[in-house]
């Protein structure tokens, strides 16, 4: 029997424009984000309720943003993404994390950043290699949006992600 996913040896994460991304909870969560936007840059925490997207949350992370985009601390996390990532993940920050996953945690600080600093949206491509086997998935779809109560900083983050877990399916 042929396995479905050959692991390469370094774990693949490729920046992608939103609109590339294919899952349907990264769909609703941007068109959620859209929705509360309007004409600003960006929404601000205030204005995310969590009931109004009650069927996206076990795959979405809040994160409130620490030193700038130094770290951030995770203040919502999704049971779809804890299963995913098989680590204590709520009320911990980034930089805590990286001891329990050195190869993801340290690139999705790295993008959680750049959406601080360029205040749009990052879509991400990911293939996890023999580098992260602490991580139980093996392939993710993520969108990093923006979130602040003024357009000239973000001050949380918001992603949705979609996981092919290890002999599953994902969101």
């Amino acid at each position: 029997i042929e396995p479905k996913y050959a692991f390469p040896d370094a774990t693949l994460f490729e920046v992608v424009p939103v609109e590339q991304l294919h899952s349907p909870v990264i769909r609703l969560g941007f068109d959620y984000w859209q929705l509360l936007r309007g004409s600003r840059p960006f929404p601000a925490r205030e204005d995310v309720k969590p009931r109004d997207i009650a069927v996206a949350l076990n795959c979405m992370v809040l994160a409130r943003v620490i030193d700038g985009g130094n770290d951030f601390e995770l203040r919502i996390v999704g049971d779809n993404v804890v299963r995913a990532y098989r680590a204590p993940l709520i009320n911990r920050r980034m930089s805590e994390i990286m001891t329990d996953l050195p190869h993801t945690a340290k690139k999705w600080n790295q993008l959680c950043r750049q959406a601080v600093e360029t205040r749009i949206p990052v879509g991400v491509h990911a293939v996890v290699g023999h580098d992260a086997p602490e991580v139980n998935f093996v392939e993710s779809e993520v969108v990093v949006l923006p979130l602040g109560a003024s357009s000239d900083s973000v001050d949380h983050v918001m992603t949705f992600g979609s996981h092919v877990l290890r002999g599953e399916e994902g969101c």
